[in-house]
């Protein structure tokens, strides 16, 4: 007989949710948690991260529960779902989370809390532990495994990943054992591999050329000045000239005494800081871009828009596949330690939807221009109801009439004999006048087609 297994999860809280800012020093050059903690408050990298975010989450994540006979458990798996959409669990949130950390750090760290209701274990919280606070060497380590991180080390002796937490750098830290870590499964990396970190340097250069670039701006404005005396200057003609010098201002004015002179030093504008720091926003922008490896330009890779929309597709899914796997294991805990024995849980998160109605219009227009389909198939393609024989007649009537046949070719010496004929009876020309209404009716009907796939499109999205 099997000897039966007790399972029971970790259910400690345990590690800081908030840390303290106070008493963390800067090492100039060095990168290291102070140093990113400053670069990730840099406007380009929010604004970059903010942009990605709202790419890669767009929809819910959902679900689902597949029994042992690979039948999905509808009912089990609501239940789930409500227990890790729960305000102390928030799992699309904690996902988000995720997202954050591993650009800015490389680890997400998280304290999952289990509680026994009954016979049932449950997840209460799923605490956010802030990477940073991982930043103090643990004690008693001959390795350090990651410079920015050096609180994350492997136990010699178990080969375990070890959590060591401080509140500052002043403080010891702390082993914290209950953590689900989540990281890039690509990076050979105990704590993943900050990709803000590689950004330092130009961050560092841009905020020295914004420096530049103000202190130009400060001494055209202002101006520089020089105080010369006309002759011997008193200790009281000494101490206006540097009352002056130090209050020197675009908004400021001073009265001179008769034994000074203004000295300026001419400064020109010039465009060298400026230029940088656009070379350098755009470094930044394509480092955080999906498509910046497909440029518009003849010889490289994907020159038009439909290659920068698959680059962007393919790095939300695979920000998706990389969540996706990063947390099945913790919802699949539930299943492990309540017994539901060779049941398995799948995450999936949508991928981003497609502009429908923009496509079946493109595709409904080539296959009208080009004749490869029958006027039902068109119909069938915009989803409008097909046609009998009378409304096929009646379109194509009124297709003539709007798109009338271009006039046969006819003998050059019969053309003209005609055209002397015509010379005769010619009736003023309304051609122009006829096409401009032609082209009015054809946009309003163009607008109409259009109109109606959008609300079909509506209606059944909504359904």
């Amino acid at each position: 007989m099997q000897e039966e297994v007790q399972y029971d999860p970790d259910t400690a809280q345990e590690g800081a949710v908030y840390v303290y800012r106070g008493g963390i020093g800067f090492i100039p050059k060095a990168i290291d948690a102070d140093v990113v903690l400053d670069v990730l408050r840099n406007h380009l990298i929010v604004k970059s991260k903010t942009k990605l975010k709202r790419l890669v989450f767009r929809d819910k994540y959902k679900l689902n529960v597949i029994d042992p006979q690979g039948e999905p458990d509808e009912e089990l798996a609501d239940s789930i779902m409500r227990m890790f959409d729960a305000p102390r669990v928030a799992l699309w949130s904690k996902m988000m989370m995720a997202f954050n950390d591993i650009i800015d750090w490389g680890p997400a760290l998280y304290n999952p809390v289990w509680a026994k209701e009954g016979n049932e274990w449950l997840l209460k919280a799923l605490r956010h532990l802030p990477p940073e606070s991982f930043s103090v060497q643990a004690p008693n380590v001959k390795h350090e495994f990651s410079e920015l991180l050096p609180g994350i080390v492997l136990d010699d002796a178990t080969g375990e990943v070890q959590f060591w937490q401080s509140m500052d750098m002043t403080s010891r830290p702390a082993q914290v054992r209950n953590v689900y870590m989540v990281k890039d499964p690509t990076c050979s990396q105990v704590a993943g591999e900050s990709q803000v970190a590689v950004l330092v340097g130009l961050i560092r250069e841009y905020n020295f050329c914004r420096k530049v670039q103000m202190q130009q701006c400060n001494r055209i404005g202002a101006g520089n000045i020089f105080i010369k005396f006309t002759n011997k200057p008193s200790k009281d003609d000494i101490a206006w000239a540097n009352a002056i010098l130090e209050n020197w201002g675009n908004n400021t004015a001073f009265s001179l005494k008769a034994n000074m002179e203004v000295d300026g030093i001419d400064v020109t504008e010039t465009k060298v800081a400026i230029m940088t720091i656009e070379e350098l926003k755009q470094e930044i922008d394509d480092f955080f871009s999906p498509s910046s490896m497909i440029k518009r330009q003849e010889g490289t890779l994907g020159s038009t828009g439909n290659a920068e929309n698959d680059a962007t597709d393919a790095y939300i899914l695979g920000w998706h596949s990389m969540l996706e796997q990063a947390f099945q294991p913790l919802v699949q805990t539930y299943l492990n330690v309540n017994g539901f024995e060779d049941y398995r849980v799948e995450i999936d998160i949508p991928a981003p939807k497609k502009d429908r109605a923009n496509i079946m219009l493109q595709q409904a227009k080539i296959a009208s221009d080009t004749g490869v389909a029958l006027i039902n198939e068109v119909r069938e393609k915009l989803e409008l109801p097909p046609l009998d024989d009378k409304g096929k007649q009646d379109l194509l009537a009124e297709k003539e009439l709007f798109h009338p046949a271009p006039p046969a070719l006819v003998d050059a010496n019969d053309e003209e004999a005609e055209g002397e004929e015509e010379m005769e009876n010619k009736e003023p020309d309304r051609s122009k006048e006829r096409k401009r209404i032609m082209e009015g009716d054809i946009d309003d009907a163009y607008g109409r087609l259009a109109d109606d796939i959008y609300a079909r499109l509506a209606a059944r999205d909504g359904q």
